[in-house]
C-alpha cells in the first residue's frame, strides 16, 4: 500500500519542498558567512601574536607560521593578506 495514501495524502505535492530547500540554503549561507568571519578573526589574531615573537620579526606571516609549525588558514593562497 502507498505510504502517502495510507496517511491520507494524495501525493508528495502536499509538502512545500521549495520553501524547505530555500531555508536550508539560507542556513548554509549564514553558516558559511560566519565561518569566514571566524577564520578572518583567527588569522588576524595569529598575525598580531606572531609579530611579537622575538627572532621571527624579519619573516613573512607564512614564514613565521612555518617556523612555529602552523599553517595559514584553509583555502588561503600564500602571500594573501
Amino acid at each position: 500500500m502507498n505510504v502517502w495514501l495510507a496517511e491520507g495524502l494524495q501525493d508528495t505535492s502536499d509538502f512545500d519542498t521549495g520553501s524547505q530547500s530555500n531555508r536550508v540554503r539560507d542556513i548554509h549561507t549564514a553558516a558559511a558567512k560566519q565561518h569566514k568571519q571566524d577564520m578572518d578573526l583567527l588569522e588576524q589574531g595569529q598575525r598580531r601574536v606572531t609579530k611579537k615573537i622575538r627572532g621571527l620579526e624579519h619573516l613573512s606571516y607564512e614564514g613565521r607560521l612555518r617556523e612555529l609549525g602552523l599553517q595559514p588558514g584553509e583555502g588561503k593562497a600564500a602571500g594573501t593578506p
